[in-house]
């Protein structure tokens, strides 16, 4: 038995080529050579938890690049938006809804040159900014005052498309323990 090795027609890479082409324009650049390029948004009206996760997303991101981050109440129009909870994205995008996420569930998504984190409510949006700082920008916290946090004066993101649901429907237990169990 022989393994015929064919080459791939000429518009099948050409599709390949183009492909690649187009995901690499959908690149978002957050930050480069220390400097922010992007504005972090949130609503005026944001709940306590929104206005953390944006207020902390900015900070961390200021330790991660060495840029400066701020939190505004409107997107801005001449560089790329980070928004920040289901009205901050509803700003832009008034069809994006948070039906089937729960309460703690997330999305993490670019559209355009924007990137949207939010979720449901009260807690979603808040899990979406840790979760982009830890699973995307790679920072680690161990313990109260011991945390990893990458430097990073560059960060740009080639496509993003993430939604998660937690299986369980609260994310922390209760109960009280005795004997053994109290060790």
């Amino acid at each position: 038995m022989f393994l015929v090795m064919h080459k791939p027609p000429f518009f099948a890479l050409l599709s390949i080529v183009f492909h690649f082409s187009i995901l690499h324009s959908l690149a978002l650049t957050i930050a480069e050579n220390n400097e922010a390029r992007a504005a972090i948004v949130v609503d005026s009206s944001a709940t306590s938890a929104r206005r953390f996760a944006a207020d902390d997303l900015a900070r961390h991101l200021n330790k991660i690049t060495g840029g400066e981050f701020t939190v505004q109440f409107a997107p801005a129009d001449d560089r790329p938006n980070i928004l920040v909870g289901l009205p901050a994205v509803n700003m832009l995008y008034a069809d994006v809804d948070a039906a089937g996420l729960g309460s703690d569930g997330i999305v993490m998504r670019m559209v355009d040159k924007n990137l949207l984190l939010f979720g449901g409510e009260p807690r979603g949006t808040l899990y979406a900014a840790f979760t982009f700082l830890e699973d995307i920008l790679g920072c680690r916290w161990w313990a109260p005052g011991v945390s990893t946090i990458p430097k990073r004066p560059t960060i740009r993101l080639d496509g993003m498309d993430v939604r998660y649901v937690p299986q369980f429907e609260y994310r922390d237990f209760q109960f009280k323990t005795t004997g053994a169990w109290s060790a």
